[in-house]
Parts: structure tokens; C-alpha cells; sequence
């Protein structure tokens, strides 16, 4: 994105910015590095839990960020 704006390609560095929006969306679901960690559990990656005082992402903000990773293409929609 940085190198587009940089060779003049505003509009390309804009559209890499606006595909990105879902995902950071995903990250805004609730304080970090709750949404972090859920986001990278639901890709794959072991990650481990958090510390004390903050508490896993519930059912319903895990839903939100899988929505939202759907959006942006990063998972692939889950056929429920």
C-alpha cells in the first residue's frame, strides 16, 4: 500500500486500504489483544489464551470477528 501511494498509485493504495477494513473491523470487536488472539485462533494459528484480568472473546464477539474475517476474505464462509 505504502509503496503504490509512494510511486503515485493513490487510487491502488486506496483499495488495498478499503480491503483491509473488515479486518481491522475484526479487531474492533472488543479491547485488544482479546480480538487479536480470537482472530488468530479462528485462522489457525495456537496462540494460547489471555492473562487476568482480561477474558476470552464470548460466542458472540467470536461470531463477530469470524463475520468480519469472512468479509475481508480471510476465512472462508463457515456453511452452518
Amino acid at each position: 500500500m505504502i509503496r503504490r501511494y509512494r510511486d503515485g498509485d493513490v487510487d491502488g493504495a486506496e483499495a488495498i486500504s478499503e480491503s483491509l477494513d473488515p479486518v481491522l473491523d475484526a479487531i474492533k470487536v472488543v479491547g485488544n489483544p482479546i480480538s487479536t488472539k480470537a482472530a488468530l485462533k479462528l485462522i489457525g494459528h495456537d496462540v494460547g489464551g489471555v492473562r487476568l484480568p482480561l477474558v476470552e472473546a464470548t460466542p458472540g464477539e467470536v461470531a463477530q470477528i469470524r463475520a468480519a474475517l469472512e468479509r475481508g476474505g480471510v476465512l472462508e464462509p463457515s456453511r452452518a
